[in-house]
């Protein structure tokens, strides 16, 4: 019963599509082809069923489309901010933390490995600067971090983040 609905919810915007382009022919289709067709009278008596139709369908269509786009564009709207506060957080590393990502830029690396106990590196995982690359450890506790690309460009196109190092 549930791949029923499933099935019904997937075919939605095919048979409002359907629906709505139905109605808005019987709305604007001009007189000489409705006589033609002999349904002229139909339409004159379910002229107002069919603009509600019409209206119903379109809604329904653009409810759908935008439910549709929404885990995309909260996707990007998520990245954006990430991004955004982790420049902010870039401005304002430890000792410790700048010492960490400078061997990134420095070794010209995408990869690093790290003690995930160890504070700093946990920080900048929180703050998605760095991200584990990989579930197998060196020991037990020594992993391999990865630097995000957008924290690697940033830090290379403003080296005035090292100077204190």
């Amino acid at each position: 019963m549930i791949e029923y609905f499933k099935l019904i919810i997937a075919q939605t915007p095919k048979i409002l599509l359907g629906l709505a382009l139905f109605c808005l022919g019987g709305i604007i289709a001009p007189d000489s082809l409705l006589s033609k067709v002999g349904i002229l009278n139909i339409r004159e008596y379910s002229k107002q069923w069919l603009a509600i139709l019409f209206g119903l369908s379109v809604a329904l269509l653009l409810s759908h489309t935008f439910f549709g786009l929404f885990p995309f564009i909260k996707g990007r709207i998520n990245g954006w901010f990430i991004v955004h506060r982790g420049k902010i957080r870039l401005k304002n590393l430890t000792h410790e933390e700048k010492e960490m990502l400078s061997t990134y830029i420095e070794g010209d690396t995408m990869a690093q490995t790290f003690d995930c106990t160890d504070g700093a590196v946990l920080a900048l995982e929180n703050e998605h600067i760095i991200y584990r690359a990989s579930e197998l450890s060196k020991g037990f506790t020594v992993f391999p971090y990865n630097i995000q690309p957008w924290a690697r460009q940033h830090l290379i196109k403003n080296p005035q983040f090292f100077l204190t190092l």
